[in-house]
């Protein structure tokens, strides 16, 4: 996901270089105003909109849930921390040295970007498959609803972009005002561009513009969210009392999209952060409002996607 925000970075810097900031000011602004709009029709504005279907019976244990997606993130982790040790070992006995680190190559991020994801999305798919009847389904991941998750994932996409590139420009402007100094392309933009070996370069893409938004929608909306939303709901009845309300309560899911955007910026470097929040917290509406996982694929897709290609433009 780091490299959305780095491409947007150069096209940014590039932009201004080339004497097109106001042409692209005048797009982005004009972007952003269909946005609005888009949200407005969408009835975004309405808070309780946000209630969409239970992914999790009430009656249904979530213990197995939560079990599957810590296996996962410390499988994830674990395996990333594994393969670089290894790499460093390899490294210094090749070496004789008897310290210092070692730079990661185009296969070794090659590696890095692909199997823990899909050991992890793995690891996911089979706990779930065994966690109870139709679970993969009620997360939104059945195969009856790709159909319009592309479509809502789109659409989605179109009001996310502008909203998710204003926020990096204003902070951006912040981070110059601040002299805070941060990289102007991310580390696997540069390989890919600089990867001589187009079966890797080609992979790479594949891997950053695929599996990774695969296995990180799956985790933090499919997983983490979902049991955050099932843990407030509690939280609220128990305070409230048992029956309290006729219609399931509107904070839960709004404090399981906020506090899953928290989660998954936090893991990110400091400078993206707070386009980073943004971009979870729309793609974390769309998944409270339609239950539908594979809108907020589609929309994580498009997103590095559309990012790798721009930054390969300009």
């Amino acid at each position: 996901m780091s490299i959305l925000f780095a491409a947007a970075a150069i096209f940014a810097a590039r932009a201004d270089a080339d004497g097109g900031e106001w042409g692209g000011r005048i797009l982005l602004l004009c972007w952003l105003g269909v946005a609005i709009l888009l949200m407005t029709v969408c009835g975004v504005q309405r808070g309780r909109r946000i209630v969409g279907p239970e992914r999790l019976e009430k009656d249904q244990p979530t213990t197995p849930v939560w079990l599957v997606m810590f296996i996962c993130v410390f499988t994830w982790l674990g395996v990333q921390v594994i393969y670089v040790s290894w790499r460093q070992e390899q490294w210094l006995s090749q070496t004789h040295a008897k310290s210092g680190t070692y730079l990661l190559t185009t296969f070794d991020q090659l590696m890095l970007s692909v199997f823990p994801q899909l050991i992890g999305f793995l690891i996911l798919f089979v706990g779930d498959y065994l966690s109870g009847p139709r679970l993969l389904e009620k997360l939104g991941l059945g195969f009856s609803a790709v159909l319009r998750g592309v479509a809502i994932g789109i659409l989605g996409w179109i009001v996310a972009w502008p909203l998710v590139v204003e926020t990096m420009e204003v902070f951006q402007r912040i981070y110059t005002h601040l002299n805070y100094q941060h990289p102007n392309e991310h580390e696997l933009i540069r390989t890919i561009q600089q990867s001589i070996n187009p079966m890797v370069k080609i992979s790479l893409i594949f891997a950053v513009a695929v599996v990774v938004p695969f296995f990180e929608e799956f985790l933090f909306r499919g997983h983490l969210q979902t049991l955050l939303r099932r843990s407030f709901a509690k939280a609220g009845e128990l305070a409230a009392g048992a029956g309290s309300r006729r219609h399931p309560a509107v904070w839960p899911a709004w404090a399981a999209v906020v506090t899953t955007s928290l989660v998954f910026a936090a893991v990110h470097p400091t400078w993206e952060k707070p386009g980073i929040f943004v971009l979870a917290a729309v793609i974390g509406y769309v998944y409270e409002r339609t239950g539908n996982l594979w809108a907020c694929i589609t929309m994580h897709v498009l997103f590095n996607g559309g990012m790798i290609l721009l930054a390969g433009l300009t």
